[in-house]
C-alpha cells in the first residue's frame, strides 16, 4: 500500500483598513500555492455615496507553477480593473 499524498494547502492573506470615516478603504489580498504560485491583488474601495461606491484593483498572477488549476496559469489575466457600482 502507497502512502498517501502529501496534502498541499493554498495559504492566503487578506486586510482591509477603514480610513476616512469608513467611506475610503484599502484592502490586500494575497495567495500563495505551495509549488510556489501566487495571486495578489492590492486595490482600494470609496464609498462616494450611500448608493455609489467605486473599486479600483490590481490583479497580479504568477509564480513556478504554470500547470493547469493552479494560480500560475492565470498571468493572463493581470491588470487594473476598475468597478463602478450604484445601488438602489
Amino acid at each position: 500500500m502507497e502512502p498517501a499524498a502529501p496534502r498541499r494547502c493554498l495559504r492566503a492573506a487578506v486586510h482591509r483598513q477603514p480610513l476616512w470615516q469608513k467611506r475610503l478603504s484599502v484592502e490586500f489580498l494575497g495567495a500563495f500555492d505551495p509549488d510556489g504560485a501566487h495571486r495578489l491583488q492590492p486595490g482600494v474601495h470609496w464609498e462616494i455615496s450611500n448608493h455609489v461606491r467605486l473599486d479600483l484593483f490590481y490583479n497580479e498572477f504568477g509564480g513556478s507553477e504554470k500547470g493547469a488549476g493552479r494560480l500560475g496559469s492565470l498571468f493572463r489575466v493581470n491588470g487594473v480593473f476598475l468597478r463602478f457600482t450604484y445601488g438602489f
